[in-house]
């Protein structure tokens, strides 16, 4: 068999079969040719254009959603919201942020972000009691429930309507 004009049984060494293969006269030159293109900064720039690609697009993405489950469980329509006067930090917490139902495998993937409203109450709770302490806690069974529909809805929410203590859209 041939190959570059090669026989396949006059190579004695894996860099003279790579040689042969690549139509390359010798190995000192296959060498030569190697170092030659490995050094290349577009060889190296095409390595960190697919790595920066990968992640950025994962931060970006991670980042949105990390911003929309924060923004959904503060923002929805009977969310609490008083004047500095009147506001109470028990009912900010239980009333001002929502439990985000999420499927169980989601919310832990999430590090249970989902019980925010437990964070708000006591910062000091690790994210893998949060769901513990909202299931153990009679007081969470009042906390909002927001859905991914409903989180998806909440988008539209814009502004505060006073007279009836609601987040209402922009129109």
């Amino acid at each position: 068999m041939m190959s570059s004009g090669r026989a396949w049984g006059s190579c004695s060494s894996a860099a003279s079969l790579s040689a042969a293969c690549l139509g390359r006269s010798s190995p000192a030159s296959s060498r030569r040719t190697w170092r030659s293109w490995h050094g290349r900064p577009a060889r190296a720039l095409l390595g960190w254009t697919t790595y920066l690609l990968i992640q950025g697009t994962t931060l970006v993405a991670g980042g949105a959603v990390a911003a929309w489950l924060l923004y959904v469980q503060h923002q929805y329509e009977d969310t609490y919201y008083r004047a500095p006067a009147a506001w109470q930090f028990e009912r900010a917490a239980l009333e001002g942020s929502s439990y985000l139902k999420l499927p169980r495998a989601l919310a832990s993937i999430m590090g249970n972000a989902n019980y925010h409203h437990v964070h708000h109450l006591s910062a000091r709770i690790p994210n893998y009691r949060l769901r513990a302490a909202h299931e153990e806690q009679q007081m969470f069974e009042r906390t909002p429930v927001v859905t991914l529909r409903r989180g998806f809805a909440a988008l539209r929410l814009k502004l505060r309507d006073e007279a009836r203590c609601r987040l209402v859209p922009f129109e």
